[in-house]
């Protein structure tokens, strides 16, 4: 199986609108998918290492791009 990265700009969006941006998107990648998700908001983040942890999916990578910041999230793999 090949993975696959899908990227999601939330930029100017405020909590709790990009986790549930997140939450869409990633129900439709499959398991072991990659996605990009680019910020401008220096809390979102913290919201979204939560979220991985209550989710079950990894948070891969943070990387900043100047002003924007953009976070790798691995969907998590089912059985």
């Amino acid at each position: 199986m090949n993975a696959s990265q899908e990227t999601l700009d939330v930029r100017g969006k405020n909590c709790p609108l990009p986790v549930v941006d997140i939450y869409r998107q990633i129900k439709t990648m499959e398991s072991g998918d990659l996605l990009c998700v680019l910020t401008a908001n220096d809390d979102s983040p913290r919201n979204f290492r939560a979220f991985c942890r209550q989710s079950g999916h990894e948070l891969v990578d943070l990387q900043t791009r100047g002003q924007d910041i953009a976070v790798y999230i691995r969907k998590a793999k089912r059985p």
